[in-house]
């Protein structure tokens, strides 16, 4: 079968076409089978439904590697190359700031924020916190004490996504 696609500007004069016929492209295809609806509608019917994904409001707060926001922990840490401290999170893992949290949640669990993003939980949240606040509770790591302290407390929508 050919397929022609073509723009006509012209007109009719006794079954003619009048000039100003333009060929954009001809292709040669192929006829498509017919398929049998009823066994599509079948395959779509068997599609299992995602499960429904769940919003959490999450106590989010922000602490740094200093005693004040870690006490005992945040003292001999080994040093890096330039002297710097390393920070390691309770699952043993350098922690990134912006994106490591402390949440009573399992190590590795990855929680979306909305708003923020994509935080992983590689720290530990102190019992006593769990304790008064629940277990809806996110801590982020921040570099400096002054991020942390300019976060703040608050409350944000997230959904696990792993």
């Amino acid at each position: 079968m050919l397929l022609a696609l073509m723009i006509m500007s012209g007109c009719h004069q006794d079954d003619n076409l009048v000039e100003d016929t333009q060929y954009l492209s001809c292709v040669e295809v192929e006829e498509i089978p017919s398929i049998e609806t009823s066994s599509v509608v079948e395959e779509i019917e068997d599609v299992e439904e995602p499960e429904p994904v769940e919003k959490v409001t999450y106590r989010v707060t922000a602490y740094c590697a200093c005693e004040k926001c870690c006490g005992k922990w945040a003292l001999n840490r080994p040093l890096d190359e330039n002297g710097e401290p390393i920070v390691y999170g309770a699952a043993g893992e350098v922690l990134t700031s912006g994106v490591s949290v402390a949440s009573p949640l399992p190590f590795g669990t990855k929680v979306e924020l909305d708003g923020y993003g994509t935080v992983v939980v590689q720290d530990r949240t102190a019992k006593w916190v769990v304790e008064k606040y629940g277990e809806n509770i996110i801590d982020i790591y921040f570099d400096t004490h002054e991020e942390a302290w300019n976060w703040g407390c608050r409350y944000i929508e997230g959904v696990i996504v792993e």
